[in-house]
C-alpha cells in the first residue's frame, strides 16, 4: 500500500482542515467542474441533517471556517443554517465544550436552529453526554461509507487529496472490523477488539 498523508497527519487539527476543505466543495460553483467532489460534500451535509431528523437541503451558498468561538469546524449554509462540527480522533468531549459551542452558534442570530455534529473517527464507549447536548454522532464507519459511495468514486478521480482522505477512513474502518476475519488470538495490540465491542454495543443498545 502506498504512503497516505493522513497516516502521518493524525492530529485533530489535520482532520479539521480536511473536513473544512471537503465541506467547501459543496458550493454550487464547483458542480460543473468537479461534480463528484461537489456531490460528496453535499452528501456529507445531508447525512448530518438526516441524523438530526431534518430534511435534505440544496446548497446554494456555503461559508466554512475553523476555530470561531473555539469550534473545530463551522459552516453557514444558504446564509441561514449554522453547522457546528466537533471533531474527535479518539479523545472525547470535556469541560462543557459541547454546550459552549452550541450556545455560541445559537447566538449567531441565524434563521435556523444550529446543526450540531460530533465526528468520532476513533472509539468511544458512551455518547450519552454528546446526545444530551443536542449533537448527532457521525462515526468512522459513516465516513467510510460516505467516501466509498458511487459519488465518491467519481470524486477520487477529481482530487488526489480526496482519494487520500477516503482511503484513510476506509483503512480505519477495516482495522476496526478486523474481528470479522481474524482469529481472537490475533486481536491483541490492534483495533479488532475495540471494533468488536463497538459492534456489540450497537446491537445490544
Amino acid at each position: 500500500m502506498r504512503p497516505n498523508i493522513f497516516s502521518y497527519a493524525t492530529k485533530e487539527l489535520a482532520l479539521d482542515a480536511a473536513l473544512c476543505w471537503l465541506l467547501a466543495w459543496a458550493d454550487p460553483r464547483y458542480a460543473t467542474g468537479a461534480p463528484g467532489m461537489n456531490g460528496v460534500a453535499r452528501e456529507l451535509i445531508n447525512l448530518c441533517l438526516a441524523r438530526a431528523g431534518r430534511p435534505p437541503i440544496d446548497v446554494e451558498t456555503i461559508e466554512v471556517g475553523r476555530q470561531a468561538n473555539n469550534i473545530d469546524v463551522w459552516a453557514v449554509v444558504n446564509g441561514r443554517l449554522p453547522v457546528v462540527i466537533e471533531n474527535k480522533t479518539g479523545t472525547r468531549e470535556h469541560s462543557d465544550q459541547l454546550e459552549r459551542y452550541r450556545d455560541a452558534a445559537g447566538a449567531w442570530g441565524l434563521q435556523e436552529k444550529p446543526l450540531l455534529v460530533y465526528v468520532q473517527t476513533g472509539f468511544q464507549g458512551d455518547y450519552g453526554a454528546v446526545k444530551k447536548a443536542g449533537y448527532v454522532v457521525v462515526r468512522r464507519r459513516d465516513l467510510a461509507a460516505l467516501t466509498s459511495s458511487p459519488t465518491a468514486a467519481q470524486a477520487v478521480t477529481e482530487s488526489c487529496v480526496f482519494g487520500e482522505l477516503a482511503a484513510h477512513f476506509q483503512v480505519l474502518d477495516h482495522a476496526a472490523r478486523a474481528y470479522e476475519h481474524i482469529p481472537i488470538a490475533a486481536w491483541a495490540g490492534g483495533s479488532a477488539w475495540l471494533g468488536f465491542f463497538e459492534e456489540l454495543q450497537a446491537r445490544l443498545g
